[in-house]
């Protein structure tokens, strides 16, 4: 007998324990308490979640003691709205206008389930209470913990735990929150650190000089920007890469990827009266959280350039007839060599040397590219009355 009263016992203890394993559970999820969507009086929801193995009937609980209706299913989600639809106040707000389809009925259109229910919400702290009477989740808010206006909700993310919504609205009717760990489970986390994205290669076409550098030839040119990235944090990370020539931005696209890498590509123009310089293109890549950046100088040459580097040359007091000698530097800035000579605004006689005295004319003095050369000149002053003479001497360049 003593037997048989032990085996009920048992019995007994594992039906309840199967009884309290898959008795339904609700909980609170979501709580909008202070929207800015629309008004309170039209736009407070709270979501709950029937975190059990059965359906429950609702009719037996109650939110902020409003009695509840209707069935909420195994892991199903439930919204429970102030004015769900809008009703016979003066404006036309309500919850089914802001997160519903705005068809001014709720239905199966509208996605997920609600009702209407005529909760109260106090902005500054307050309590939301769950109940049946034997069970109840409880949630005490305070306007510190978030959502307070900013058209956010509060987030119920684990059982015990709570934060205001990342997604402006919330998420009514999906819920952020996590179910409870099983007796073999454990919780982890893991945290990535993020890491800048690495430009590998960067190629710069065409390229139309031999020489260290990029150099380009002066004319209508289009210019192609290949570059190659990596990422440690996945290609995916990239979210973009731009090329700025000089302050121009030029916004390069996503050719081809592998797992490892990603190739973009762009492009831009030179025309010919742009200005013949060193340029500067900085290639930036950005991910989610910085960028990395590098540079090329792109020179963009003529064939024939020269710069006269020597800006006044003063002969000093002579006597009619008397001559002065004095050096006039010229660079060749262009690619190819070339011919020097001059001429000159004023009928004062000045000549130049390359190897015997010549007319500024028919100087021909020849630079190569690149090059500096320091040309002598001489002029003899007139036989004319005494007094200041002016005038300009002018660079003539031709190919070598």
């Amino acid at each position: 007998m003593k037997r048989k009263k032990a085996w009920l016992l048992i019995l007994a203890a594992s039906l309840l324990l199967a009884s309290c394993r898959l008795a339904a559970a609700l909980i609170l999820t979501e709580v909008m308490y202070n929207p800015n969507q629309c008004d309170d009086t039209d736009c407070e929801w709270v979501e709950i979640y029937n975190n059990g193995e059965t359906a429950v009937d609702l009719s037996a609980w109650k939110l902020n003691n409003k009695p509840l209706k209707g069935t909420l299913g195994s892991m199903q989600y439930l919204v429970i709205a102030k004015e769900l639809t809008d009703g016979a106040d003066a404006d036309t707000d309500s919850f089914e206008k802001y997160w519903g389809n705005n068809d001014g009925v709720w239905d199966e259109a509208d996605g997920f389930n609600a009702m209407q229910l005529s909760i109260s919400l106090t902005n500054s702290a307050g309590v939301v209470n769950l109940t049946n009477g034997n069970e109840s989740d409880v949630f005490s808010y305070t306007s510190s913990m978030g959502a307070n206006g900013n058209g956010k909700t509060l987030e119920r993310t684990k059982e015990l735990g709570w934060k205001e919504s990342k997604k402006e609205g919330g998420t009514p009717g999906e819920g952020a929150f996590e179910t409870a760990l099983e007796k073999d489970e454990i919780e982890y986390e893991i945290e990535t650190e993020n890491i800048a994205p690495r430009i590998i290669s960067i190629n710069i076409t065409p390229d139309e000089i031999d020489a260290e550098g990029i150099q380009i030839i002066a004319g209508n040119k289009t210019m192609k920007i290949v570059v190659l990235l990596a990422d440690d944090n996945g290609i995916e990370d990239i979210s973009n890469v731009t090329a700025f020539l000089d302050g121009r931005e030029i916004r390069m696209s996503k050719a081809n990827q592998s797992n490892e890498s990603a190739v973009f590509e762009g492009s831009f123009n030179f025309q010919p009266a742009d200005e013949r310089k060193q340029y500067n293109l900085t290639i930036a890549a950005f991910d989610s959280e910085t960028n990395t950046t590098e540079s090329r100088a792109i020179e963009y040459v003529s064939r024939i350039a020269t710069v006269l580097e020597t800006r006044s040359v003063n002969f000093g007091k002579l006597k009619p007839g008397e001559s002065k000698e004095a050096k006039v530097a010229v660079r060749n800035t262009g690619i190819d060599a070339v011919k020097v000579s001059f001429s000159a605004d004023t009928s004062l006689v000045i000549e130049a040397f390359n190897g015997q005295w010549v007319a500024l004319r028919d100087a021909n003095i020849e630079i190569s590219a690149g090059e500096r050369e320091e040309i002598k000149i001489r002029a003899f002053a007139p036989k004319k009355k005494a007094g200041a003479l002016r005038g300009k001497l002018k660079v003539i360049a031709k190919a070598a």
